[in-house]
């Protein structure tokens, strides 16, 4: 396991990441996840491109696929 694989890592990331962005709500590495999944979908990165960056399946990747084609009908509903 390289050093950069371990929860403190991970942790001291986010605490970075918040620090430089002005986030103050509790953020772990779980929602960090989404939210790059989510966008990188959004600007059309494929769902094999997406699965093999994060180290998952093509399957796990259509949870948030299935977030992004939700946000989108509701943006459209808005925009009506």
């Amino acid at each position: 396991m390289k050093w950069t694989d371990t929860p403190d890592y991970a942790r001291e990331t986010m605490k970075v990441i918040k620090a430089l962005t002005g986030i103050s709500k509790l953020v772990g590495t779980h929602v960090a996840r989404h939210t790059f999944a989510t966008q990188e979908l959004t600007r059309g990165v494929s769902r094999e491109g997406l699965a093999m960056a994060m180290g998952i399946t093509v399957k796990q990747v259509d949870t948030y696929a299935k977030l992004t084609a939700v946000k989108l009908r509701h943006e459209y509903d808005r925009l009506k």
